[in-house]
């Protein structure tokens, strides 16, 4: 197993997976844990073309203080080779970490 790691410091579209990434079909779970310390975190996850529509995953979704979300394979698929994965927080200091789990 293999892990990439994201923080995400800001409350801006983060990118999860590049769109074309040819990694992603190994990816097993993603885990969206909150990191700030009292604040919970509203998040969207969604997949995004090159024409930038998108295709929710989660959208609006509160995961309170030091708690964690945990997404597998099957949950998440999308067709990387049209959609890019991305992570918005409503949290101006983001406070979130981002782990995809990779089977390798």
């Amino acid at each position: 197993m293999a892990f990439s790691v994201i923080t995400i410091d800001d409350n801006t579209e983060t990118e999860v997976v590049a769109l074309g990434e040819t990694t992603y079909n190994t990816y097993d779970s993603i885990v969206i844990a909150n990191s700030h310390a009292t604040a919970a975190i509203e998040i969207d996850l969604y997949a995004k073309d090159a024409s930038a529509n998108k295709k929710y995953f989660i959208r609006n979704l509160t995961i309170p203080s030091g708690a964690s979300l945990k997404l597998e394979k099957d949950e998440i698929h999308f067709d990387n080779l049209t959609y890019g994965l991305y992570i918005i927080s409503n949290n101006a200091g983001g406070g979130l970490d981002v782990f995809l789990r990779r089977n390798i």
